[in-house]
This record gives structure tokens, sequence and C-alpha cells, in this order.
């Protein structure tokens, strides 16, 4: 069973749980693979189950009709799309678009009972799991409005270094294929703004660009930013 070889058992909800210890039968699932830029999931599509991301990064955004975007989170390889299947009651998704070249192992919703009462120990990972989704969104609305762009901007920075960053010799490396206006539009901040903010921060050491790289050099900085 892919779960059982999967390189992300550990972190993931059904690398966790899904064993052979669990489920005496193959686990219904499939991987899925996409391109750099491709949609996994349609913003208004009521999904048809859940993915578990195997590899690569993708963002979760909404729109409004005048075609502006907000970007919501970055997800990367053990993260969860699709959780909104979960309630069965045609839940509507933001839109999933990939940055990369993705794997996704597919869980389609018609099997997720069946899951669920197998596998409990399943169960509560995935609630925890959407729990802290929601715990995560609530704070992220609570900032829009009581924190300000510099704090906004370091919390984003934080927050992608802590997930995908490398630590080397110069700081931690955060080498993700996302725009500065993607930056920008995660901290829900202007380009300009970002833009500046940026520069104050490499001015007093606290970050260091080369390219489309960047280190974060003082996390203790951004730590003290985030208020």
């Amino acid at each position: 069973m892919l779960c059982e070889r999967c390189p992300l058992r550990g972190d993931s909800v059904f690398g966790t749980f899904l064993s052979r210890t669990d489920r005496q039968a193959e686990q219904p699932h499939s991987v899925r693979r996409f391109g750099k830029r491709q949609v996994v999931l349609r913003e208004g599509e009521v999904p048809e189950g859940l993915y578990c991301i195997r590899s690569g990064l993708l963002k979760r955004s909404v729109g409004d009709p005048q075609g502006n975007r907000k970007i919501l989170e970055i997800l990367g390889p053990g993260d969860l799309l699709g959780v909104e299947s979960i309630s069965g009651n045609g839940s509507r998704a933001a839109e999933a678009t990939t940055l990369e070249a993705s794997e996704l192992c597919f869980f389609h919703r018609r099997d997720l009972p069946e899951l669920v009462k197998e596998a409990p120990g399943f169960a509560m990972a995935l609630a925890a799991y959407a729990a802290e989704r929601l715990a995560h969104a609530e704070r992220e609305l609570a900032d829009l409005s009581l924190k300000s762009a510099r704090q906004r901007l370091a919390n984003a920075l934080l927050t992608l270094g802590r997930r995908f960053g490398k630590r080397t010799p110069r700081g931690i490396l955060l080498d993700i294929p996302i725009s500065r206006g993607d930056l920008a539009n995660l901290a829900g901040i202007a380009l300009a703004t970002a833009s500046r903010l940026c520069r104050e921060l490499k001015d007093e050491g606290a970050i260091r660009t080369k390219g489309r790289q960047m280190f974060i050099v003082r996390p203790e900085q951004l730590k003290e930013d985030t208020g």
C-alpha cells in the first residue's frame, strides 16, 4: 500500500493511521500528478474527496467578481486538500493551484465513512487537522484587523520559513516558487508596501535576498515584529 511506503508517513494524517494493521484490504486511493500552475480544485467546486499532498507546493485562494484574488495559505507535503468533502453537505472549496509540479494522493469521499469506521485514530487525526485549519483561518482574519503591515509580513515570512525553509550557515533558506506579489498577497498588504518593508528588513539585517532566494538571517527579530 502506498501509505506504508510514503516518505511522509510520520507526518501525514493518512500515512500515520492507514497501515495494514488498520486495514487488511488495500486502500482504495490513487496518485494524481499535476503540472506547474495547474488547477487542482476550482473555487466553488464540491470536492470529490480528499487529496494528501505527496510532493510539490500549492496555494489556496479565493476571488471576487472583479478578478482580485486573496491567497489563503501555501500548502506542501503532508497537507490535505478537499477537507470540505468530509461533511458531505455540498461544501465548496477555495481554488487550489500548483506552484510547481506536484503529486497528490486522492481518496474518494465515498470511502471516508469506511475509513473512519475501521480506523478511529484516523478520524480523530482528521478532526484535529480540520480544527487546526479553522483556528489558523481565525487567526489570519484577526491579524488583518489588528496587526500592522510589517507585523503581517513578518508573520508570513516566519510561517513560510517554518514550513518550507532549510537551515543553512547563512540563515533559513526560503527557496520556494512564490513571487513578491504572492508574498504580499499572502500577508494581506499591497505589493509596494511589501517591497518597502522587505528593503527595511534587509537594511536591518533581518533578511537577505539572492535572486528568488531569501534567507531569514534573524528570525528572532521577525518574531519581535509580529508582536
